[in-house]
């Protein structure tokens, strides 16, 4: 088991210095926990890379001005929860792998808020507050079995997008405010789970 735990997360601050990764997790079989930390100024705040037999938990950090805010990268079952994450390009970015839980996290003022990328499976977003970016919650390329519900998405460029093969995923009881474009969904997608 592998814990980083800040003291107070405005004040425990880990800096990149502009370039590289604040945090990089190699897979393994471990747990890790990342908490209440500031996390700023790099390439990467956090990257996980190929990690299917770690339990990785990123809880109540704040996230900052990296080019990724998180990075997960052929990964698979970890959590991320209740963290601040702004004034990255990427909030979150997921690139293949799935079934993560992304839930009550704050995603303010980036490019693109949660962005799952190229065949991303089985993750379930919920309750996060997705605002003021370019792009709010993206599905891009063959992202399937997804569930994106009880999110507040609002003031963003666009509010929900799923292009691009995207399909079989379920967006339902989502907050959509003041968005430019509430949403767009090219492909066979569910809006409604029924009641």
């Amino acid at each position: 088991t592998i814990t980083l735990i800040g003291e107070d997360k405005e004040k425990t601050i880990i800096d990149g210095d502009g370039s590289g990764d604040c945090i990089y997790i190699p897979d393994g079989k471990f747990d890790i926990t990342i908490k209440n930390l500031t996390i700023r100024n790099g390439e990467n705040g956090i990257k996980a890379d190929t990690v299917s037999r770690a339990n990785i938990v990123i809880e109540n950090n704040i996230i900052k001005e990296n080019t990724h805010g998180i990075y997960m990268d052929s990964c698979w079952g970890q959590v991320i929860k209740s963290n601040y994450i702004t004034s990255n390009t990427y909030g979150i970015r997921i690139y293949q792998g799935g079934r993560h839980e992304i839930s009550e996290n704050t995603v303010d003022s980036n490019s693109y808020g949660i962005y799952l990328d190229t065949n991303v499976k089985y993750c379930i977003v919920s309750k996060n507050v997705v605002s003021n970016n370019d792009e709010g919650i993206t599905l891009f390329f063959y992202c399937g079995g997804n569930e994106i519900k009880e999110n507040t998405v609002k003031q963003n460029g666009v509010g929900i997008k799923m292009v691009q093969s995207s399909i079989w995923n379920e967006a339902y009881h989502n907050n959509m405010i003041d968005n430019t474009i509430q949403a767009i969904d090219s492909e066979a997608n569910t809006w409604d789970d029924g009641y």
